[in-house]
């Protein structure tokens, strides 16, 4: 038969004949190496049909009519070879298909990763069964499929215009595409081929790990029979501080200052993420919104052992919200006066009521 004379190979040649011979030619006639593209591309449809037991099947029984009805060519890549045969045996396209990541986040608070925690999880997962090999039969073999003999799928003409008609491979209803009957399903898993398993993993958070951060373990998500096994991923979520926010390495703290404390200086204690306390004081006059920084008091490097960001103090000055009239009078002893500014009088009054920027940028959002 064809396919088999482009391989080289008898048509009763195993699986492992037929795969040396494909890398055999592979190697030769790959563009890269000079060879044949034509060929090449001839060589890769004929593996494509032989490495599948259901595709060579089909091939035995209806030989290049079963190409036309059944065989689903991969997407044209460079040089015209399908992805998953040169991945099969190079790793450039990939693996198998796996089961999908399970995504966990993991709420950590800012001082967990200022100092660094270490926490213990319990992945729960599905494992493949060891009692019947992830066959989910008894004894771990199934009875073949009556309806598609053992094929795993089935083959009906349709009319596709007239006079027409096109052969057509769907999954057999019967086995849903095994091939074989778990007529006496194992009584572990009840042919389900997986049962449940919980495993303890240790989740290492060390100092200054960033929001975000994943933690991936591989190979430990649900198995499936024939399937790669995807990972567990725990991702760092950060839980809101009551007075520090973090931008980095860097932390920030908003500390409010009364008007007195604005003009005439400060001196207090503020506890820091580490659990000690650091003392802030100023005697000159600070300006709402003023900032300072500490050199080193923010949180550690990941990578850097041994260093540390800076620690922002943003300050914000509360004004009062009202004043009596013998408060304005010893403000104005206090404070230097205010030259006076000329007023033309051709102006007019006019009434200020109280507002806000987020009140503008709405009505500027809706205009």
């Amino acid at each position: 038969m064809r396919l088999y004379a482009v391989l080289g190979v008898a048509t009763d040649a195993d699986a492992d004949t037929i795969k040396k011979a494909y890398r055999k030619l592979a190697l030769v006639l790959h563009p890269d190496k000079n060879g044949d593209p034509e060929k090449f591309k001839e060589v890769n449809e004929a593996y494509e049909v032989l490495r599948d037991p259901e595709k060579r099947s089909s091939y035995d029984r209806f030989g290049d009519e079963s190409l036309k009805a059944g065989f689903q060519q991969q997407p044209p890549m460079p040089h015209g070879f399908p992805p998953d045969i040169f991945a099969h045996f190079f790793g450039q396209f990939g693996g198998p298909q796996s089961t999908p990541d399970i995504v966990h986040p993991l709420r950590v608070s800012l001082e967990d990763l200022y100092r660094g925690r270490q926490f213990k999880m319990c992945i729960s997962r599905n494992v493949t069964c060891g009692d019947c090999k992830g066959s989910g039969c008894k004894g771990g073999q199934g009875h073949p499929c009556g309806i598609c003999n053992g094929q795993g799928v089935h083959h009906h003409m349709r009319a596709v215009g007239p006079g027409i008609m096109q052969r057509m491979q769907s999954m057999c209803p019967a086995c849903k595409g095994a091939g074989v009957l778990n007529v006496n399903k194992c009584g572990r898993c009840e042919g389900k081929k997986t049962v449940g398993d919980k495993q303890n993993v240790e989740v290492n958070v060390v100092p200054g790990t960033e929001d975000g951060h994943k933690f991936i373990f591989q190979g430990m998500a649900d198995e499936q029979p024939s399937k790669a096994t995807g990972s567990v991923v725990f991702v760092i979520q950060t839980t809101q501080h009551e007075r520090f926010t973090r931008k980095g390495a860097d932390l920030v703290l908003e500390k409010k200052l009364s008007l007195r404390q604005s003009l005439s200086g400060f001196r207090f204690s503020q506890k820091h993420v580490d659990g000690t306390s650091i003392v802030l004081e100023n005697s000159s006059i600070t300006r709402h919104k003023e900032a300072k920084v500490i050199k080193g008091a923010g949180m550690p490097h990941k990578d850097k052992p041994g260093m540390r960001g800076d620690l922002y103090v943003i300050f914000l000055v509360e004004y009062p919200k009202s004043l009596s009239k013998e408060q304005q009078a010893q403000l104005e002893i206090i404070l230097p006066p205010e030259p006076l500014q000329p007023i033309e009088a051709s102006a007019r009054s006019v009434k200020m009521a109280p507002a806000s920027v987020e009140e503008h940028a709405a009505s500027c959002a809706q205009s």
